[in-house]
């Protein structure tokens, strides 16, 4: 059973939690020490509690086989790279970095330590990428043609989100809500040979807290790809990916509630393909990270050079919109 300890017990931390819960039970992993500022939060009841960096590695180097990095996103790499130093694993949340140069130096230190890294970007596990994927794979509607992906979290203004609001910390929604999108589109479709994007600042200290982007292809096939936190008072924050080939389409929404999980083929043919069972991204991402470390196997399908070319993207976009749709080669 690998033995983990948890850096960061707030915001996105139960959605791991939860699947270490299940790994405890299934006798493949434990949270055993945990790191948080806030002296009231811990991993669980049971696990050794910390609430300064310096002592945690200083007890619990040699006691951990992982850390799970899950503090705000300006941590990740510093964090991150200290924790590989110290001979750990490493699972940090997403973004990688605010700054490809920074995830550059996440990967460099993996390798130097020979130290697994992978970071959490929960939908290369979600179900609708496995079935973009396999209808890629299979070629059964044929070429892509476009896609068209969304992500509107309306505004986020709680507590436990405040800190998300100044680009310091977390680089705007381009880094924290439109990098889901990002990462998911370079891992299935490869990356745009070019992108124009718009964006707008609305916080103040922020970056782009909306943005829209197109990404253009070397087969010649286009998508749109948008994100923003923006909205006051929106009931229908949604979710969404249409991804449209020569001869069908795939489409999955959430949408105030009402989920669509759907292939459509061109003479109007639809399927429902909801899973009978709800698939947790969050436990086939910690599974597959814990399955990789214990056999001593690369995480070939989240490696940390691949993660990298989102942030490298992400500040594409960044340029682009700052020159006014100014189109961007990569």
């Amino acid at each position: 059973m690998l033995k983990i300890g948890m850096i960061g017990v707030g915001g996105i931390s139960p959605s791991h939690r939860k699947p270490y819960q299940q790994l405890l039970r299934e006798g493949l992993a434990e949270i055993v020490a945990s790191c948080e500022l806030k002296a009231d939060r811990r991993a669980n009841e049971t696990c050794r509690h910390y609430t300064d960096l310096d002592t945690f590695f200083a007890n619990e180097a040699g006691n951990l086989d992982a850390v799970d990095i899950c503090l705000p996103s300006y941590y990740h790499a510093p964090v991150a790279i200290r924790a590989m130093e110290a001979g750990l694993h490493v699972l940090v949340e997403k973004p990688m970095a605010l700054n490809y140069a920074d995830a550059l130096e996440m990967c460099a230190a993996a390798k130097r330590t020979g130290k697994t890294l992978m970071v959490a970007q929960c939908l290369r596990f979600a179900p609708e990428l496995d079935v973009v994927r396999e209808m890629i794979a299979s070629g059964e509607f044929g070429a892509l043609k476009a896609a068209d992906v969304r992500r509107d979290f309306g505004c986020l203004s709680t507590e436990s989100w405040a800190w998300s609001q100044y680009g310091e910390k977390a680089g705007g929604a381009l880094f924290d809500v439109h990098i889901h999108d990002i990462d998911w589109m370079q891992s299935v479709f490869g990356i745009p040979k070019s992108l124009s994007s718009g964006g707008k600042q609305v916080f103040p200290h922020s970056d782009l807290d909306i943005v829209s982007s197109q990404y253009y292809y070397e087969n010649g096939a286009f998508a749109h790809v948008s994100g923003e936190w923006t909205t006051n008072h929106n009931n229908y924050a949604c979710v969404q990916q249409m991804v449209r080939f020569e001869h069908g389409f795939f489409l999955h929404t959430d949408f105030a509630g009402v989920k669509v999980f759907r292939k459509v083929r061109e003479d109007g043919v639809v399927t429902d393909i909801t899973p009978e069972e709800p698939k947790d991204m969050y436990y086939r991402e910690i599974r597959y990270f814990v399955d990789c470390v214990a056999a001593g196997v690369p995480v070939t399908r989240c490696l940390p050079e691949s993660t990298a070319e989102s942030i490298r993207i992400a500040e594409a976009e960044r340029a682009s919109a700052r020159a006014n749709g100014q189109s961007v080669a990569l």
